[in-house]
């Protein structure tokens, strides 16, 4: 399995190998012809930034439109993720408050008695949104030796940079406290948790949260494949279901999905002031009537998955670089996708 190493100004992402494709998605797929356009701009960036390779995938009702690896990419190549772990976090805490072991408005001092005065007060849903009021980063993220429980006791000394639920400042320490309020509730560890349902549900062979007692759930180690995080979209899209598995509710999406930071005012954003946020993902295109148009959760080296909920598409943008590099091929592909299937639509 491939992996390329890649420098992250905030950690070091641990790359892991030895996942085998599943034989039912073991066939090579290329893009439809109408797809070739937006699959030549990535290849063309590719070539420009002198990368190791890229991957695209773009599928429509669960039909492939796209499935490209360029350079050194293949199906089996995964890479690290950074921000789009918040995805998958968010979904696999969601899963327990399906369960009722969470709800999002418990307190932290629920589970994390560590956690007092205001701090003890931050709820799950402010934690999941990035309106806790914790600071942006905590050193004790990036010490793999340590836990989760070491790492949110340090947290949970941390001045507070606003009251909570006042304003978002994106960051990852309040998704290390959510980790461990997780934790404590599924009364397993992080690994276990995700396994048991995320990955096994999904059959996600390729996704990890690296060799560690202290995963970062907002970033850092977090590596997948392409058709791996495929399928997460599509079970998201899906409405919480995959080949006929509930793996979420309804109810649990759509408060994935909903804006949950209406009544906050947006401090820090690396997507600019106007752009809303709900559990670990962002609501990049909302249609006049309220209704999301698109979600994704871009990760810092590059890593772009996507939901058009309008049409029915999910999209990863897979390559290993810094996202600023990147952004406007990114932004490219997206909307060359969007304007592709709208002219498929009106013939």
């Amino acid at each position: 399995m491939k992996a390329f190493p890649l420098w992250i100004a905030i950690a070091s992402c641990l790359l892991l190998s030895g996942c085998q494709p599943r034989d039912a998605a073991s066939e090579q797929v290329a893009c439809q012809p109408d797809f070739v356009p937006v699959k030549d701009k990535m290849g063309q960036m590719v070539l420009d930034l002198k990368l190791a390779g890229g991957a695209l995938l773009l599928q429509q009702d669960g039909k492939r439109l796209c499935e490209e690896y360029i350079g050194a990419f293949d199906e089996d190549t995964v890479v690290p993720v950074v921000s789009a772990a918040k995805w998958l976090s968010a979904a696999t805490i969601l899963a327990l408050v399906d369960e009722g072991a969470l709800s999002l408005d418990d307190p932290v001092s629920k589970y994390l008695p560590y956690f007092q005065g205001a701090h003890g007060a931050i709820t799950l849903r402010q934690l999941l949104s990035h309106t806790s009021g914790l600071p942006d980063y905590s050193n004790c993220m990036f010490v793999p030796q340590l836990t989760l429980d070491r790492c949110a006791r340090e947290i949970a000394q941390a001045t507070l940079i606003a009251p909570p639920g006042t304003q978002f400042n994106y960051g990852g320490t309040a998704f290390t406290v959510a980790g461990r309020m997780a934790e404590v509730a599924g009364r397993a560890n992080w690994h276990a948790l995700f396994a048991s349902r995320m990955a096994e549900p999904l059959g996600l062979l390729s996704i990890s949260y690296g060799n560690t007692t202290n995963p970062i759930l907002s970033e850092g180690y977090v590596t997948s494949s392409l058709r791996d995080y495929g399928i997460f979209l599509q079970m998201i899209l899906n409405g919480g279901t995959y080949q006929d598995r509930r793996v979420l509710t309804q109810a649990a999406i759509d408060e994935m999905l909903k804006d949950q930071t209406a009544s906050a005012d947006v401090h820090f954003s690396p997507r600019g002031p106007d752009l809303r946020y709900g559990l670990g993902v962002w609501r990049d295109r909302v249609n006049e009537d309220g209704s999301l148009s698109q979600a994704s959760s871009p990760g810092g080296g590059g890593f772009v998955p996507w939901i058009d909920f309008d049409r029915k598409l999910i999209g990863v943008f897979m390559v290993q670089d810094r996202i600023e590099r990147v952004w406007d091929t990114v932004v490219e592909v997206v909307r060359g996708t969007r304007d592709i299937i709208d002219q498929r639509a009106n013939r």
